[in-house]
């Protein structure tokens, strides 16, 4: 066991959550870093402080994974720490003028919406960070004012002389970005919010990657905010009825559907690891800390085809021996031939070097997994089932199934059931599997409005 994972192991114990969510989680964190100082020693510059940002709905765990981030990274040598946008909140007596300001606008009535933080003091923290200190750290105490709080007063805030490695900057909205096309007549209240939206590109300009916490299902992020608050209150601290926090949070679903989709479709930073979580917070498949990043892909060519006949024979030859009795060599060239003059086949590689292909077909009811394979010295690194998941969440936001035909002698069956395909057909020989997008639940989309 390494340090991150006896670090991770010791503090939270060896189930799901360390071993499917924060364990790969900080090996990702530490390889942007590592990857940071190795640019920075190439050009001789400082040994830099990396910012990497923490994106997920209230209460999914964005502030726990944070501080077990700091604490495992710390273990081997990584001086990391944890910045929350909520930090950054306006005074409850400047959040009281924001509410008069746009008196009756229920988005700005309490903090949490676009407006209702000191984006420029974010600004300064963010750049104090990167220089290396000194810097102040504004803190945030939630419990004031019976739950609706308030900015504590600065000789409480936090002194910091040293420099870090790495800032967690974790927020709900943290990477969103205004949209160019709302309505401001069908939806004058997010509007305004979305009008003030546009100051935030500070903050999202100073990221250097992202991790996205999502979940498809927007009625849990109710309840998780009402459980939020549940803890809070068993420690004795102020907090809202549970009545008022769903009142609360409700008022967050129609951001959510607003901002998250370009969000996704565009993250801020150089690279981005996408989780998505399920009922309990947990990932719903574990997370891979390999980075798709790094990955060069390019449509194969006529030159490629001898090189891809080598590729797909290491990998399939003995199922396919063991499933139909023999190898017809010519005839899979052939069909490689044909692929890659249909243009379908994407080869990928890694620092210059052949990792595999990979072919997917968009149609207009599925997405199709035609080809995925891998050179074997990659096997069981975390790639293929980085390259399924990135196929399963293109296809969900398009709504669509994401189906494929594997052999049954293949162990890639395995991965695909982990990652949530099921059998749909079978023969003696193959198995055709499908992975359905997930439904919201109903009601779900008349949530907060």
């Amino acid at each position: 066991m390494n340090e991150l994972a006896a670090a991770l192991t010791a503090r939270y114990g060896g189930g799901r959550a360390v071993q499917e969510g924060y364990l790969p989680i900080a090996e990702w964190c530490l390889d942007r870093v590592a990857a940071a100082r190795r640019q920075a020693a190439a050009q001789e510059n400082a040994r830099p402080t990396l910012v990497i940002g923490i994106n997920g709905p209230q209460g999914c765990g964005k502030s726990t994974l944070a501080e077990a981030l700091v604490e495992a990274l710390g273990r081997v040598g990584i001086r990391a720490l944890a910045l929350s946008i909520d930090d950054l909140y306006l005074p409850h007596a400047d959040q009281l003028a924001l509410a008069q300001a746009f008196a009756g606008n229920r988005y700005l009535e309490h903090r949490g919406y676009p407006g209702t933080h000191d984006v420029e003091l974010g600004v300064e923290v963010l750049d104090a960070l990167r220089r290396g200190g000194p810097v102040d750290l504004p803190a945030y105490d939630k419990s004031a004012w019976r739950g609706r709080g308030d900015r504590l007063p600065k000789e409480r805030w936090r002194h910091i002389d040293e420099p870090f490695d790495l800032v967690l900057f974790e927020g709900w909205m943290l990477g969103f970005a205004p949209l160019a096309g709302l309505d401001p007549l069908s939806t004058p209240e997010l509007a305004v919010a979305n009008s003030l939206l546009g100051r935030y590109a500070a903050w999202n300009q100073r990221l250097d990657a992202m991790i996205l916490l999502h979940t498809r299902q927007l009625k849990q992020v109710v309840q998780w905010r009402v459980d939020a608050e549940r803890s809070r209150r068993a420690r004795g601290e102020g907090t809202l009825s549970d009545s008022a926090a769903r009142d609360y949070i409700k008022r967050f679903l129609p951001a959510y559907r607003a901002w998250l989709p370009s969000l996704h479709a565009q993250p801020p930073g150089r690279s981005t690891l996408r989780v998505e979580l399920g009922p309990d917070r947990l990932p719903l498949r574990p997370v891979v800390a390999v980075d798709l990043a790094k990955l060069e892909r390019r449509t194969a060519a006529a030159e490629d085809v001898p090189a891809l006949t080598r590729l797909v024979e290491r990998t399939l030859r003995r199922y396919i021996e063991k499933s139909l009795g023999s190898w017809d060599g010519d005839a899979t060239r052939s069909a490689i031939e044909a692929a890659v003059e249909e243009g379908t086949w994407q080869l990928l590689c890694l620092n210059g070097a052949a990792l595999g292909v990979l072919s997917v077909v968009y149609g207009e009811d599925e997405v199709r997994i035609a080809q995925l394979y891998l050179q074997p010295e990659y096997h069981g690194c975390g790639w293929g089932t980085a390259l399924v998941q990135e196929v399963l969440s293109e296809a969900a936001d398009r709504g669509l199934p994401v189906r494929l035909r594997v052999l049954r002698s293949n162990p890639a069956q395995r991965l695909y059931a982990r990652l949530g395909f099921e059998v749909e057909q079978s023969s003696p020989e193959r198995l055709w599997m499908v992975a359905r997008p997930a439904k919201p639940p109903i009601g779900d989309q008349d949530f907060g409005r």
